[in-house]
């Protein structure tokens, strides 16, 4: 199958991954069949230095999936969202917006203010470079002002 020009390796990988993940949760869902718990015997692979296993009630089961869901949806508008903010930057940075403005209003367009402007921002690397100090900007504002208003306390406190 991995020779036929309709098969990606890529593909084969997703399969293969997708089998060992539906074998791992059905042995952990029939693990809890007939005693109504679900158990890992094992410690877990994220959290080191754990001596026991991990034991669920079918019950918590539903609450599983619907986290998995809304964190899938939550990851979907994510990307949605970054995926029109890449696209207004695109269009940002082709100057097609300005011109557009400055299209609108001939007077406008005349100005020494206008012409400095666009020749400022010609270079695209101009207004990235802008771009990324005014995120960064925004970013140190965000962590620094934030404790400002909670107070100190003592280490011995904590």
């Amino acid at each position: 199958e991995e020779v036929s020009t309709h098969w990606s390796q890529s593909l084969t990988w997703r399969a293969f991954f997708a089998a060992i993940v539906a074998a791992l949760s059905v042995a952990w869902l029939f693990s809890g069949l007939w005693t109504g718990i679900i158990a890992s015997e094992g410690p877990p692979v994220l959290i080191p230095n754990f001596s026991g296993g991990l034991q669920y009630n079918v019950r918590e089961v539903p609450v599983f999936v619907l986290m998995g869901v809304a964190g899938g949806l939550l990851g979907a508008l994510f990307n949605a969202i970054n995926g029109a903010i890449n696209r207004a930057r695109a269009r940002l940075y082709s100057g097609a917006p300005l011109q557009r403005l400055l299209a609108r209003w001939p007077s406008l367009a005349r100005s020494a203010a206008a012409q400095r402007l666009l020749s400022f921002l010609a270079a695209g690397r101009r207004l990235r470079v802008l771009e990324v100090a005014l995120l960064a900007l925004l970013t140190s504002t965000l962590l620094f002002f934030p404790p400002l208003f909670y107070g100190c306390s003592s280490v011995e406190a904590a």
